[in-house]
């Protein structure tokens, strides 16, 4: 016994319609979100670099996107995560902690995931600094704390 033919017809249209979707999720698959740049540069405090903080590149005014941040190691910090930060104005937060020891000399910040923060607030919680990032890159951009 032959199949009917519209069988036949189903099993293409299926066919078909499996090959546009997976053309259509394909093209989406590109990169998304907001231009980025990567951004690296020193950050000092009082003249001093910081040994251990975080800087964060958040976005603000007309400037839409997730914030982006990195490590600031011996005074330097690259933020490259997922292409770095957000192309436009960024605000800009630092902070670092105040290392404490115990009597045996081993950071007590560290092990308690706390510590004290040393830089005021207008260049963190309050930041009153503003960068702004341009299309292209890496840049490199300098915090010199007082």
């Amino acid at each position: 016994m032959k199949a009917p033919r519209f069988s036949v017809l189903n099993k293409r249209a299926r066919s078909v319609a499996m090959s546009l979707t997976a053309a259509l999720l394909s093209a989406g698959c590109g990169p998304s979100g907001p231009e980025r740049a990567i951004v690296t540069g020193a950050v000092t405090y009082q003249g001093q670099p910081i040994a251990n903080g975080v800087i964060r590149f958040v976005p603000t005014g007309q400037t839409k996107g997730p914030a982006a941040g990195a490590s600031i190691e011996n005074g330097t910090y690259e933020a490259n995560l997922k292409g770095g930060v957000v192309v436009g104005v960024n605000r800009v937060e630092i902070t670092a902690v105040q290392p404490r020891s115990d009597p045996a000399g081993r950071d007590i910040a560290a092990m308690e995931g706390a510590g004290v923060q040393y830089i005021p607030e207008q260049y963190n919680l309050q930041s009153t600094l503003n960068v702004t990032i341009e299309s292209g890159g890496p840049f490199v951009k300098n915090f010199d704390l007082k």
